[in-house]
């Protein structure tokens, strides 16, 4: 899933944020996520996603740089959390890497 800002994988979202195996899985339930909620959770970052407000960049690769965007996520409780993005060259669109708690 793409849009002209950022690039947000549906299994980025459902393989590794919303499944129960994986270790940040119960910070989104925690908030109110649950496996069902792929699309949600994917239209809250998307929705949060402002390049002004990007925070820690680190140079990568070649021309890669990532950065963090913080996001207030949830829908029953509303937690702070870090998302992480990736740009692999300059003119790329930033996709996104992880996001996890931020407290």
């Amino acid at each position: 899933m793409s849009n002209d800002k950022c690039f947000i994988s549906y299994v980025k979202i459902r393989e590794y944020l919303l499944n129960p195996a994986k270790k940040h899985a119960a910070e989104f339930f925690n908030v109110g996520y649950s496996v069902k909620n792929v699309e949600r959770l994917k239209r809250d970052i998307e929705n949060q996603f402002d390049f002004s407000k990007a925070v820690d960049f680190q140079k990568g690769y070649e021309d890669s740089e990532k950065f963090s965007i913080m996001m207030i996520l949830g829908i029953k409780n509303r937690k702070r959390f870090r998302s992480v993005w990736q740009k692999d060259d300059p003119d790329s669109i930033p996709r996104l890497i992880t996001v996890f708690r931020e407290d």
